[in-house]
């Protein structure tokens, strides 16, 4: 298959799967995180606990949470499992309700914020690689850090060493994966116009592997033990480096100008545009991961059987799925403008959030998954278009380290924010609408990029306009000077 002025479609289609996978799997590890949060939260297996102690914790707990049919249920449940992990570790119904670190929420949660934020802060240090080395190189180093973190944390002893060795060391394998994925499928279908649906199929594969990732987890758990999941995780980034080795740079005349650039551009964040995009961007992430990291402890705190919880990740994928294919559809319209598109999944987005807290049944818990899914898949996919749309082509791998590394801030305390409040009041209501209110700001400094980028536009159309009345009048007046000449050279009669 081959464009029109000779470009072929071969290997970017190629490169676009192979980004596919790998969106896949960092995909489903992030939002999975969940079902992995909930079980480290277990008490270690080789802990007693007096059954004294475990009495007043449920006292305590029924007096903060309130007094409705739920909460005397949860309590019960709490029992069952308070009497199981008060076993020996050789008991058999003491396995299942064992195995963590038995940290608080807040202190648990430092896992996957980490994490993600590691995953972002060193997304600058990917855009750096990457101009240096290529997306090929970044993207194999990327696929062995995270497989050794996942290797090495899979035998950690306590919370600490697991949060340095998976959360740390395979966050920053995370951030040279993502970063050079993206940037390699920009490179290969900017040039051919058909980045919107390119890099909305590619980055889909976060969606399909938030679907996959709920059952696999669980089945992994279920059937062995966390530490089972992480080895698995280990052998699927092993395929990942592989296919990183598809990630051939496409030829371009930039290519021959590469030296001359600047290593590291600052002179980017010059623009009004990108900086108050990269501000709605910290104030989104604020608020972005809470609710999927304690969406599972939720459902359960609701009452939720753990097969029900589990399964809300994979209505977020679906969700997360449909959302990344229909906006990126939607914006390879040439009249829609990205800035605009962008900035709506941000309001509806902030809107589902702040249901979260009325939901009591599980049909609106499903709900809530789904449409959160929707419109933060719309969001992260169509970033980097947006991102796009307000800087030049040759700015776009620092732009997109930029973008990465300005989400490590939030991700770093939003969650155990979320955990901490919720340890002080048993409730994650007022997590909930926390994250909503940084949905809405960010979504009123997104108001502020729409409208420079839509003066912008106008003042280039009207610089257009105004160079084309030039030019037309300039031909007249030549063309009357022409005549003039014509006339003054003919004989009179």
């Amino acid at each position: 298959m081959t464009a029109a002025k000779g470009k072929t479609y071969r290997w970017p289609i190629i490169v676009c799967i192979a980004a596919f996978v790998a969106f896949f799997l960092l995909g489903g590890i992030m939002y999975a995180t969940g079902v992995l949060f909930s079980e480290l939260l277990k008490v270690p297996c080789d802990v007693k606990r007096p059954m004294h102690n475990a009495s007043a914790e449920r006292d305590t707990s029924s007096s903060t949470c309130g007094t409705s049919n739920v909460t005397s249920r949860c309590d019960n449940e709490r029992e069952v499992q308070w009497t199981n992990v008060s076993q020996t570790a050789n008991d058999a119904n003491a396995t299942e309700e064992c195995g963590g670190f038995g940290e608080s929420r807040g202190k648990t949660a430092w896992v996957s914020s980490v994490h993600l934020a590691a995953g972002r802060l060193f997304g600058i240090l990917a855009a750096i690689l990457i101009d240096r080395f290529g997306c090929r190189t970044v993207a194999v180093i990327g696929s062995a850090l995270a497989a050794l973190g996942c290797l090495a944390s899979s035998f950690a002893s306590s919370l600490i060493l697991f949060i340095c060795l998976y959360s740390l060391i395979s966050g920053v394998g995370y951030a040279l994966l993502f970063t050079s994925s993206v940037v390699i499928v920009q490179q290969h279908w900017r040039p051919l116009g058909y980045l919107p649906i390119a890099n909305g199929f590619a980055l889909a594969g976060m969606g399909v592997g938030a679907i996959a990732f709920g059952p696999i987890s669980r089945a992994f758990i279920g059937n062995y033990d966390w530490r089972s999941y992480l080895l698995f995780l280990a052998a699927a980034f092993a395929v990942v480096l592989g296919l990183s080795l598809l990630y051939k740079a496409p030829t371009t005349e930039a290519d021959t100008k590469k030296k001359k650039r600047k290593i590291f551009n600052v002179a980017l964040l010059k623009s009004p545009s990108v900086v108050l995009f990269m501000v709605a961007v910290i104030l989104m992430f604020l608020g972005l991961s809470a609710p999927f990291v304690h969406m599972v402890r939720f459902a359960l705190d609701l009452c939720s059987s753990q097969a029900e919880a589990d399964y809300l990740v994979t209505y977020f994928g679906i969700g997360s799925l449909v959302g990344r294919v229909v906006v990126g559809f939607i914006g390879n319209h040439r009249r829609v403008q990205p800035v605009y598109l962008y900035l709506i999944c941000l309001v509806c987005a902030s809107a589902s959030v702040y249901c979260a807290p009325l939901i009591q049944t599980y049909a609106g818990l499903a709900a809530f998954a789904s449409a959160y899914g929707f419109f933060l898949g719309g969001i992260l996919s169509f970033a980097y278009v947006t991102l796009g749309s307000i800087v030049t082509k040759e700015q776009v791998p620092q732009a997109a380290g930029w973008y990465m590394c300005s989400q490590g801030p939030s991700n770093v305390i939003s969650a155990p924010i979320a955990g901490w409040i919720y340890d002080g009041t048993c409730s994650y209501s007022i997590a909930f609408y926390l994250s909503g209110t940084t949905f809405a700001l960010s979504s009123g400094v997104m108001f502020i990029v729409a409208y420079i980028e839509r003066r912008k536009r106008r003042n280039e159309e009207m610089k257009k306009c105004g160079n084309e009345e030039k030019e037309k009048c300039g031909n007249e007046e030549m063309k009357k000077c022409g005549n003039e000449e014509k006339e003054k050279c003919e004989p009179s009669v």
